[in-house]
């Protein structure tokens, strides 16, 4: 079980690696491009990042394949969730502490990538049977 633990860890984080340089490339892009705003540029990369998420833990991660539209509801609630984690932090940093929205943006991840993992293995993508990954 601690192998398929560990697979599961090592393919969360290249799906999250994947998905950080995508949700991280929209945020800048819109913080500099089009003079967005930290929260806003927050929520556009995260929703741009959600469908990726979505499919990739499914297939890759986890190996899911239990019903469609279960696991979706799953997901965007652990989503909401951990979002909110991750807004909170971002709020945090920006406005109490002073930092500067380019570093507030990977801190709030941090938690987020972690909360989500967690909310993902025991809830959404949950299995009756134990999970037997193929070798990487």
């Amino acid at each position: 079980m601690a192998h398929v633990l560990r697979a599961q860890v090592s393919r969360y984080s290249l799906v999250g690696i994947l998905n950080t340089l995508a949700t991280l490339l929209v945020i800048y892009g819109l913080k500099a491009g089009f003079s967005a705003g930290d929260y806003s540029a927050n929520a556009t990369g995260y929703g741009v990042g959600l469908i990726l998420s979505f499919y990739l833990n499914r297939v890759y991660t986890f190996g899911h394949d239990g019903a469609l539209s279960g696991a979706a509801v799953r997901f965007l609630v652990a989503f909401a969730i951990c979002y909110a984690i991750n807004l909170a932090i971002v709020a945090v940093l920006v406005e109490r502490v002073g930092m500067n929205g380019y570093l507030a943006q990977p801190c709030g991840m941090v938690f987020f990538t972690i909360s989500f993992f967690i909310l993902l293995r025991m809830h959404v993508f949950r299995r009756s049977a134990p999970l037997e990954l193929p070798p990487q």
